[in-house]
């Protein structure tokens, strides 16, 4: 299995244009992304990649998230403006009350990019993944996660991003936050 995940990734990669490497951290999390991504059209890309997400909770409790994602972003008529539209595949895992928890969840992905036009290429990004009770597996009947950041090019290919996410799952009256808080991080496109 892992021969051939390898060789799955590989090939994706064969046929990216561009990739970009990404890490951010705060004082309690580390998250690292790898994404590829390929023109679809003349002002569309399709992007594919993953997450992991790795920290403590407010009560020391280790916590680890990981996403497989693949989603299309093109430019609208507005100039400097992006919406997305996307998959992913979200598992979770935490060692709450003594025990070990995985959740897994298939959330729906919408984002917004807005590239302002000013001298140094800067963004501002709003990106919103849901998953139903339909798409929530293994004691979990909800999954949302929100995400606002910003971030500046000073040399192509190279960007200082900052934001805010908050990860949350649900089930009956059970909420727990996998996630929230304030970042930032490098990313490296190539």
């Amino acid at each position: 299995m892992r021969k051939v995940l390898f060789f799955f990734i590989f090939a994706l990669a064969l046929f990216a244009q561009k990739q970009s490497i990404a890490i951010d951290v705060n004082n309690e999390d580390l998250e690292g992304s790898y994404e590829l991504f390929s023109p679809i059209g003349e002002n569309a890309n399709l992007y594919y990649g993953f997450t992991v997400l790795r920290g403590a909770d407010k009560y020391d409790k280790m916590r680890v998230s990981g996403s497989f994602h693949i989603k299309a972003i093109g430019l609208t008529p507005l100039e400097g403006l992006a919406v997305g539209v996307g998959l992913k595949a979200a598992a979770a895992y935490t060692d709450d009350n003594d025990e070990d928890e995985y959740t897994f969840a298939a959330p729906l992905h919408v984002g917004m990019i807005y590239t302002l036009p000013i001298a140094i290429k800067t963004h501002i990004a709003v990106l919103f993944d849901f998953a139903p009770t339909a798409l929530c597996f293994n004691d979990c009947d909800r999954y949302t996660q929100l995400r606002f950041e910003t971030g500046i090019e000073p040399i192509e290919g190279g960007m200082i991003f900052g934001g805010w996410r908050k990860i949350e799952l649900r089930e009956d009256d059970w909420k727990y936050e996998l996630n929230k808080a304030a970042y930032i991080g490098v990313r490296i496109s190539f």
